[in-house]
Protein backbone atom coordinates (compact mmCIF):
# COMPACT_ATOMS: atom_id res chain seq x y z
CA UNK A 1 0.00 0.00 0.00
CA UNK A 2 1.54 3.56 -0.83
CA UNK A 3 1.47 6.15 1.85
CA UNK A 4 -0.98 8.64 1.89
CA UNK A 5 1.08 11.76 0.67
CA UNK A 6 1.65 9.42 -2.22
CA UNK A 7 -1.67 9.01 -3.09
CA UNK A 8 -2.60 12.25 -2.41
CA UNK A 9 0.24 13.58 -4.69
CA UNK A 10 -0.94 11.05 -7.60
CA UNK A 11 -4.66 12.11 -7.53
CA UNK A 12 -3.53 15.42 -8.09
CA UNK A 13 -1.21 14.46 -11.11
CA UNK A 14 -4.09 12.71 -12.26
CA UNK A 15 -6.44 15.92 -12.00
CA UNK A 16 -4.14 18.30 -13.56
CA UNK A 17 -3.58 16.14 -16.46
CA UNK A 18 -7.30 16.26 -16.97
CA UNK A 19 -7.70 19.51 -16.55
CA UNK A 20 -4.77 20.15 -18.71
CA UNK A 21 -6.47 18.16 -21.78
CA UNK A 22 -9.92 19.81 -21.05
CA UNK A 23 -8.17 23.39 -21.04
CA UNK A 24 -6.98 22.27 -24.34
CA UNK A 25 -10.40 21.62 -25.74
CA UNK A 26 -9.53 18.25 -25.61
CA UNK A 27 -11.96 15.21 -24.09
CA UNK A 28 -10.64 12.74 -21.78
CA UNK A 29 -12.00 9.35 -22.77
CA UNK A 30 -13.47 7.57 -19.44
CA UNK A 31 -11.78 4.59 -19.82
CA UNK A 32 -8.52 6.41 -19.75
CA UNK A 33 -9.55 8.30 -16.71
CA UNK A 34 -10.69 4.92 -15.18
CA UNK A 35 -6.87 4.00 -16.09
CA UNK A 36 -5.45 7.12 -14.48
CA UNK A 37 -7.53 6.66 -11.27
CA UNK A 38 -6.45 3.33 -10.95
CA UNK A 39 -2.80 4.15 -11.43
CA UNK A 40 -3.45 7.22 -8.51
CA UNK A 41 -4.78 4.42 -5.94
CA UNK A 42 -2.13 2.49 -6.38
CA UNK A 43 -3.88 -0.61 -8.39
CA UNK A 44 -1.77 -0.50 -11.60
CA UNK A 45 1.29 1.12 -12.95
CA UNK A 46 2.06 3.48 -15.70
CA UNK A 47 2.89 0.89 -17.67
CA UNK A 48 -0.45 -0.64 -17.53
CA UNK A 49 -2.19 2.28 -18.00
CA UNK A 50 0.07 3.38 -20.82
CA UNK A 51 -0.34 -0.08 -22.56
CA UNK A 52 -4.12 0.21 -22.26
CA UNK A 53 -3.92 3.40 -23.74
CA UNK A 54 -2.16 2.66 -26.67
CA UNK A 55 -4.82 -0.52 -27.17
CA UNK A 56 -7.63 2.03 -27.53
CA UNK A 57 -5.78 4.20 -30.14
CA UNK A 58 -4.98 1.39 -32.51
CA UNK A 59 -8.42 -0.04 -32.30
CA UNK A 60 -9.98 3.08 -32.41
CA UNK A 61 -7.21 3.53 -35.88
CA UNK A 62 -7.99 0.20 -36.69
CA UNK A 63 -12.03 0.81 -36.73
CA UNK A 64 -11.44 4.31 -39.04
CA UNK A 65 -9.34 2.17 -41.55
CA UNK A 66 -12.23 -0.24 -41.74
CA UNK A 67 -14.70 2.47 -42.24
CA UNK A 68 -12.89 4.40 -44.71
CA UNK A 69 -12.10 1.39 -47.00
CA UNK A 70 -15.43 -0.62 -46.64
CA UNK A 71 -17.52 0.31 -50.11
CA UNK A 72 -20.44 2.21 -49.42
CA UNK A 73 -23.98 0.28 -49.88
CA UNK A 74 -24.47 2.41 -53.51
CA UNK A 75 -21.07 0.53 -54.34
CA UNK A 76 -22.19 -2.64 -53.47
CA UNK A 77 -25.94 -1.96 -55.03
CA UNK A 78 -24.14 -1.12 -58.60
CA UNK A 79 -21.73 -3.90 -58.18
CA UNK A 80 -24.32 -6.62 -57.61
CA UNK A 81 -26.40 -5.23 -60.05
CA UNK A 82 -23.51 -5.12 -63.04
CA UNK A 83 -23.28 -8.75 -61.83
CA UNK A 84 -24.50 -11.89 -64.04
CA UNK A 85 -26.38 -14.39 -62.49
CA UNK A 86 -24.68 -18.04 -62.92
Amino acid sequence: MLPAWELAKRRATVANAIATQRLEGLVVNSETIADLESWANGEINLTMVRERALGRIEAARLRRQAETTRPSGDEVRAEYKGSSPT
